[in-house]
């Protein structure tokens, strides 16, 4: 693949201390059979303090073939990482991935055919769950097809279709964006903050205009022990974070959305969003949690029911 040419996408992937997998997902993005496809891979050491960085160098050099740059930064978040990597994409999409996780066969080629072929500022697609078991759940991030709508309709449309368990529309890698529709939005991660995910990809749908859903596997989500979505002390930094996010979206859409019906709609799934959260508490941090949701008029029991 020559790297003098400008690439239709870039994929994003920060590292922190997960170098020992980042062989097996590189292999799933470059061992693929490519037609049109051009991308540069953008890796971001988060500060790791295992060897992740030395594991980057060695997969450059032996991709050398590859447009594949890597960097390294101070330690501050996922959400740091992906923004540093933003801003030095060259190409017209953006692609998060987790270095922990894999491509499809032949995804990029699928990717490549429909963002050329609908020329939408986010395409969405369906992903694959890999327990530790090596079972595969193909139901948890699947929302299913939606033809070429404006945001504010695929908002509304995958309002209805998803749970408030995976928070807003699932994570950020379900999806490929175009970088001038972020960057001319100002739509960025937060430093520093867990479940970014949550705030950032319904401002990104909510303000697009142009979305397409497709009914194509193209990412595979690998559960795995030891990772920050398994560890003990997650949970109540999580769930900070997580009441950080709901103020900062009710604002957002008391703000934006006119629509009072949709707009309603809306408060409630923030509102049985954050309680979902609540289940993994105990102990002083979660009564004090509850009474943040009481100052803020949230319901639990009446949320609870309906998570």
């Amino acid at each position: 693949m020559k790297k003098n040419i400008k690439p239709n996408l870039n994929i994003i992937i920060p590292v922190f201390n997960t170098g020992i997998f980042l062989n097996r997902c590189i292999a799933s993005i470059v061992e693929q059979n490519f037609k049109n496809t051009i991308f540069r891979v953008i890796i971001v050491d988060d500060g790791s303090t295992d060897n992740s960085y030395d594991i980057m160098k060695s997969i450059k050099n032996k991709y050398h073939s590859y447009d594949i740059t890597i960097h390294k930064t101070l330690h501050k978040g996922l959400g740091h990482a992906r923004n540093f990597g933003i801003r030095r994409a060259n190409g017209d999409y953006l692609f998060f991935v987790d270095s922990d996780d894999t491509l499809t066969e032949n995804s990029l080629e699928t990717i490549n055919e429909n963002i050329m072929a609908h020329n939408v500022d986010i395409l969405k697609f369906q992903a694959n769950t890999i327990t530790i078991d090596l079972d595969v759940n193909k139901t948890l991030f699947n929302s299913g097809r939606i033809e070429k709508c404006i945001g504010i309709k695929a908002f509304d449309i995958l309002l209805s279709r998803n749970s408030p368990k995976k928070g807003i529309f699932g994570p950020v890698w379900l999806y490929i964006y175009r970088k001038n529709y972020l960057t001319e939005n100002n739509l960025f991660f937060h430093d520093f903050r867990l479940q970014e995910d949550f705030l950032f990809t319904p401002q990104a749908i909510f303000k697009a205009n142009s979305f397409i859903s497709i009914d194509k596997y193209i990412y595979n989500y690998i559960q795995r022990q030891g990772s920050i979505m398994q560890n003990k002390d997650f949970f109540q930094r999580r769930a900070t974070d997580m009441l950080h996010h709901y103020d900062y979206l009710s604002y957002f859409f008391a703000k934006n959305c006119q629509d009072n019906s949709l707009l309603s709609k809306i408060n409630i799934f923030l509102e049985q969003a954050i309680v979902a959260r609540v289940k993994k508490l105990n102990g002083d941090f979660k009564k004090d949690f509850l009474s943040e949701l009481n100052k803020r008029d949230i319901n639990y029991d009446n949320a609870y029911k309906l998570v």
